[in-house]
Order: structure tokens, then sequence, then C-alpha cells
């Protein structure tokens, strides 16, 4: 089997906020053209409405720092790391892509309600970003996507 191929910090946060962002489109088309509503994004937009400063710190700052140290490095990364150690093999074939899938599934559970695929896919991309590039990247994108989410809300 191939091994993926590396990209530079640069091109992994570009091309994985492309793909962030195409995922968001599709998911809020979905929503709007099926007339669903979230009740995570109600409230949250509830509240940044009645404090939008704290509110706005906690969604774009500290929220995605303590997800991806959660999902991306206890998760993925320190499983990924001690696996390695003890099983020379683990990073080729599927193990990779398998400690990624449970810790994205996690993560989308703890987001999504009625749909979890937008954010298994997004967990997977973070996770992809962390192992292609470092931690600091997964944490750099998932700030990138609540910071617009925060800006599109507000205006």
């Amino acid at each position: 089997m191939t091994t993926l191929k590396r990209f530079n910090f640069v091109q992994t946060i570009a091309l994985a906020f492309i793909l962030q962002l195409t995922i968001q489109i599709i998911f809020i088309t979905v929503m709007v053209n099926l007339n669903i509503t979230n009740s995570n994004n109600e409230f949250l937009l509830e509240k940044l409405t009645s404090n939008w400063l704290a509110y706005g710190t906690l969604i774009v700052l500290i929220s995605p720092v303590i997800e991806e140290y959660i999902n991306r490095y206890i998760l993925f990364l320190l499983p990924l790391k001690i696996l390695r150690k003890s099983i020379p093999y683990f990073q080729r074939n599927w193990g990779v892509f398998l400690i990624a899938f449970i810790s994205s599934l996690i993560f989308a559970a703890f987001h999504g309600e009625q749909f979890l695929w937008p954010y298994l896919l997004m967990g997977l991309i973070y996770c992809w970003v962390s192992y292609q590039s470092n931690f600091w990247g997964s944490i750099l994108l998932h700030i990138s996507n609540n910071l617009l989410f925060f800006v599109l809300n507000m205006i």
C-alpha cells in the first residue's frame, strides 16, 4: 500500500480549509433545503446575541483548543504513538485511518444531532491535518472554522 503524499504546513492547511468549507456549504445547503434546524447552533446564536464577546471567545478560541486536545491529541495522536511503538506496522495499512475514524466519530457524536456526517468528515480532516503537519495545524483549522461561523452569524 502506498503512503499518503506529505504536504508542507501551508499546503495542508489550505487544502483542509477548502475541504472544510466545502463540507460546511453542502451541510448548510442540505439543512436549508430540508428546513432542518440544529438546536446546538440555535443555542449558540442566542448566546452570541446576548454576550458576543464572552461566547465569541468561547466558540472561536477556547472550544477549538479543548476539542482538538481531546479528539486529536488524546484520542488520535497519543494512541497512534503508543501503537506505533508496540506494533511497528500499525502505521501502515488501515491503522491510522481506524484511529482517526474512532476519534472523528466521537467528535461527531458531541456535535451532531440529526446529522453526524459533516462532523465526522471534518473530524477526519482535522486528524489528517494533525497527522500531516502537527497538532497546532488542526487547532488553527478548527479556530478558522469557528471564526467563520462567528463572523457570518454576527453580520
